[in-house]
Parts: structure tokens; sequence; C-alpha cells
């Protein structure tokens, strides 16, 4: 049930376990977190922790996945692209704001 489901505590208990994760995602019954592999000898805690108290954390399955290269390449290609529209509409903010300012200073 997802009004049971309290992605908080559960957010709570990830985090104080592996401080540096990130939450990516927490939608419905679903709540992703990045664990960086910095941490992954604190992994096998938390995932204990979660098997113990899974009916009381509302949790009916869990699972870990491995980033691949090639999801981190289209991550990087898509940030790229955003940052290139982004410097692509400041160029024309900035033109258009060179057309403007003139026709304001003049009486």
């Amino acid at each position: 049930d997802a009004v049971k489901f309290d992605s908080k505590a559960v957010s709570d208990l990830v985090i104080s376990r592996i401080p540096e994760a990130q939450l990516l995602n927490d939608v419905g019954k679903e709540i992703v977190f990045q664990l960086p592999f910095n941490s992954s000898s604190l992994f096998q805690s938390l995932f204990e922790h979660i098997d113990v108290h899974d009916d009381e954390l509302e949790i009916a399955s869990y699972g870990v996945s491995v980033t691949t290269l090639e999801e981190v390449f289209i991550t990087l290609q898509n940030a790229t692209e955003t940052q290139a529209q982004a410097e692509e509409g400041r160029k024309q903010l900035e033109h258009s704001a060179e057309f403007i300012a003139p026709a304001e200073v003049i009486p």
C-alpha cells in the first residue's frame, strides 16, 4: 500500500548508514538511491538491516544495480547537450539585450 510506505523513514535509514548516498527518485512505492562505490563496505550492514526490518519499513523488495559505462556516457552526453543549449540560450539573450538596451536609452 503506497499510503503506508514511509519513504522518509527509508531515506533516513539509507543516509544514516551511507551518508554519501544520493536520493535520485522518490515516487509512489519506489525510492532510488545512488550509492558510491567508496562506501561499498557499508552496503552489507544496510542490506541486513533492511532484511530484518522489511515488514516495519513496508519494503516488499529491493535491488542493486551497477551503472554501466554506457549509462555514464549517456548521462555525460545529455549533460553536455544541456550545457550547450543553456550557452546558446544565454547568447541569444545577450544578443537580444544588445538590441533592446540602446532603444531604452534613447529619450
